[in-house]
């Protein structure tokens, strides 16, 4: 019995963070870094299709596809045909942290399948600059054992745990040269949520047990790493936050003996040196971080990016345990 259906991978940790209700939109002649160029409905240079568009491709359906001719010039090779296209989208739910994707192959043609791809994600409003984006994944596609048709590739990985609000996706080489580049579904999977557990009442009675204790104390830890790494993220990827955020810095310099020398970071969840130096930074950050959520207004943000950011103020009960947190992993 053939397989009709496409199912993303799902876990209490990882989902499709782009669903067949979110708005995908097709982009040919477009390289990682720079700006994006829209593709339209037909059968010629920049074109797809148009029973085969974009929004194929997040259907869970392995009867369809997306097909993009990119530069196919007809009767002449250029050997980028399907090349440098794909598709931006902007998921309808707040920021999200990539951690993996997947392709399935269309119904036929092999030689048009996907080799190699760019991933790149963004904070911005204005997608179509090249500037908004910021490169996440430059690698194969899963996809270098040829699955056969209709059928799933190998997942990849992000490492890097970054939150952004829209993805970018585009293709760099195909299998084989041909005269476009197709594939029936993509699943990009990651998490965004984020439960303010002191906000809906984790709570611990002296009836509870000590497994129970400690595992609430585990949750609470976690969800301000993850709170953490989400904050620097999106101040570190977004140009808005960058510019703010210098200008604030410099203000607390001038006004302070103290200076800030050092620069938020990211860590690397499986080195704690790392984990620690984040946090250091962290709190040396505090005083601009808080001075960041009073001045949300002064930024040039749209409504769902303000409230995005707000999600993600910074409680003292998180700030206790952020420090509580650098003091632990000290001596290591």
């Amino acid at each position: 019995t053939a397989i009709t259906t496409a199912t993303p991978i799902q876990s209490t940790e990882c989902f499709s963070l782009i669903t067949p209700n979110d708005i995908i939109n097709p982009i040919w002649n477009t390289k990682a870094g720079g700006n994006s160029f829209p593709a339209s409905p037909g059968y010629g240079i920049g074109q797809y299709p148009p029973h085969e568009g974009p929004q194929n491709a997040f259907d869970l359906s392995v009867d369809t596809k997306y097909l993009s001719f990119g530069n196919d010039v007809e009767g002449d090779s250029t050997g980028e045909e399907g090349l440098h296209t794909g598709f931006y989208v902007t998921p309808n739910r707040d920021l999200s942290c990539a951690q993996g994707f997947y392709f399935t192959t269309a119904d036929d043609f092999p030689e048009r399948d996907p080799m190699m791809i760019t991933i790149e994600g963004s904070y911005e409003s204005n997608l179509t600059l090249g500037s908004s984006w910021n490169l996440i994944y430059n690698g194969p596609s899963g996809l270098e054992i040829d699955p056969g048709r209709k059928s799933t590739g190998m997942d990849k990985y992000i490492l890097d745990e970054q939150w952004f609000a829209s993805y970018r996706v585009l293709v760099t080489a195909i299998r084989d040269q041909g005269n476009a580049t197709q594939y029936s579904q993509f699943h990009l999977v990651g998490n965004d949520g984020i439960e303010d557990n002191f906000q809906v009442g984790l709570k611990t009675t002296e009836n509870d047990s000590e497994e129970t204790t400690s595992a609430t104390v585990e949750k609470k830890i976690k969800y301000v790493l993850r709170k953490c790494r989400r904050l620097v993220s999106t101040i570190k990827y977004s140009n808005v936050f960058q510019l703010f955020l210098r200008d604030l810095i410099q203000e607390y310099n001038n006004a302070n003996g103290i200076k800030i020398k050092r620069s938020l970071q990211l860590d690397v969840r499986t080195l704690w040196n790392s984990t620690h130096y984040m946090l250091e930074a962290f709190i040396i950050f505090r005083p601009i971080i808080d001075n960041l959520f009073k001045n949300i207004r002064k930024m040039n943000l749209s409504k769902k990016q303000a409230n995005n950011l707000t999600k993600l103020e910074m409680s003292s009960t998180c700030w206790d345990i952020v420090e509580l947190l650098l003091k632990v992993l000290t001596p290591f």
